[in-house]
């Protein structure tokens, strides 16, 4: 039912607003009160119906649901798409924090729909090597390996195994955390997503690796690597994450 609802704009838009509601009761009133005030009604009434499905939704599944939806969302107006996009930002906004999913949510409409409806082209690739775009690629792995290790010691080995797939020179260290926020690491990104195709395929490699060295992949590690495979427009690696 869910995702025969992401095949249809309506359908869709309710979809991508019901999975980022949130699941703490203060938050989610504060959204929905929004819906209700500045959603389309036929729309709010799809995600009165969707909202127990997605519920029950893991965590692992949610983006990929959302991915579904970039179709439908594209045959929306102008008008109703700049509606949808403020509508969002608005939800995600209730709690004045971002998390991975509403970050990697975000990457994947920048890249899927923005360009479709501001008529803006993606600049061709200007970064063919390494070491032009070497301290974004520390950042990115950086930033990967904190999200899926608490701890320092694996977060560096995290880190140095995907420096390895880079083949950087010895010497590098992984930034602290307080350094990798969602905003830097965004900046980062856009200078990445105008490398070379071979060099960001080189790159993704790299992060699959950083987080796949313990064999397992987390919840925050896959949306965020999905945020930089969308940001790259690169299929996201074939990577399992844990259910939660």
């Amino acid at each position: 039912m869910v995702k025969e609802a992401s095949r249809e704009p309506f359908g869709a838009q309710a979809l991508v607003y019901g999975l980022l509601l949130s699941k703490e009761g203060d938050e989610r009133k504060a959204q929905l009160d929004w819906l209700q005030a500045h959603a389309d009604g036929a729309v709010l009434r799809e995600v009165d119906r969707l909202a127990p499905l997605i519920a029950r939704i893991e965590r692992g599944r949610r983006l990929p649901l959302a991915e579904m939806a970039m179709p439908a969302l594209r045959a929306l107006s102008h008008r109703q798409y700049q509606a949808f996009r403020r509508m969002v930002q608005s939800l995600v906004a209730v709690d004045r924090k971002v998390n991975l999913f509403e970050y990697a949510l975000h990457r994947m409409l920048v890249r899927h729909l923005d360009g479709v409806f501001t008529g803006k082209q993606s600049r061709q690739g200007i970064h063919h090597t390494l070491e032009s775009v070497k301290n974004e690629a520390i950042l990115l792995l950086s930033a990967l390996a904190w999200s899926g290790n608490a701890e320092g010691k694996a977060a560096q080995e995290a880190f140095t195994q995907g420096l390895a797939q880079l083949k950087l020179q010895k010497g590098h260290t992984i930034w602290d955390k307080e350094k990798c926020s969602l905003r830097t690491l965004d900046r980062g990104l856009e200078r990445l997503a105008r490398a070379a195709p071979a060099l960001k395929k080189r790159l993704l490699m790299a992060c699959a690796a950083c987080v796949s060295h313990d064999q397992r992949v987390s919840p925050d590690e896959f949306e965020l690597i999905r945020a930089v495979a969308d940001s790259l427009n690169l299929p996201v690696p074939p990577l399992s994450p844990e259910e939660v």
